[in-house]
């Protein structure tokens, strides 16, 4: 009698084999040298982190680019997700601004992007999304977390013929 497991391909496929292989994009937080205010005291010392919208290739590679602490202004290269060198500039023109990629979109999503206040790594993401057709993909426009509930609201893209619509979010939290 064969005691042997039998193994699905699905088990035996790695991490990185389980992503797409398409060119995809994510936000994530990178760590700076700063501290806002509120935390100078502190110890130990809770440095700033700030979003960023990193495209990874069809290898998952991260393509490298330059983005701008919101808190000090200081240039970083991100170089893989959750991770850049801090540069030496501390002004770069070729990093690209809200203003930038506004003209790149459609005047509603940008007016709704305004009226949420969104960070420039929003702004890239739609572009993202829209530029790449990545129909299904919501941004976190807004949220609160009260007792393990978090309420919010997403920009949904949608495509054709309506590209997005915002809807309203309740989900539960789970602890574990």
């Amino acid at each position: 009698m064969n005691m042997t497991k039998k193994t699905t391909q699905k088990e035996e496929q790695t991490f990185e084999e389980m992503l797409p292989k398409e060119k995809y994009g994510m936000r994530h937080l990178i760590e700076c040298n700063c501290i806002l205010p509120q935390y100078k005291n502190r110890t130990p010392v809770v440095w700033h982190k700030f979003p960023v919208f990193s495209v990874i290739d069809e290898n998952n590679n991260v393509k490298e680019k330059f983005a701008q602490c919101n808190n000090c202004g200081i240039i970083h290269k991100v170089t893989e997700i959750g991770k850049s060198e801090i540069t030496i500039k501390e002004n770069l023109r070729s990093i690209r601004t809200m203003e930038d990629i506004k003209f790149g979109i459609q005047s509603d999503i940008a007016g709704i992007l305004e009226q949420y206040k969104c960070d420039v790594s929003a702004w890239e993401e739609a572009e993202f999304i829209l530029h790449n057709n990545k129909w299904g993909s919501m941004i976190i426009l807004d949220q609160e977390t009260s007792n393990g509930v978090t309420n919010g609201k997403a920009l949904i893209f949608q495509g054709s013929p309506v590209l997005a619509r915002v809807e309203s979010f309740t989900r539960q939290e789970v602890v574990g």
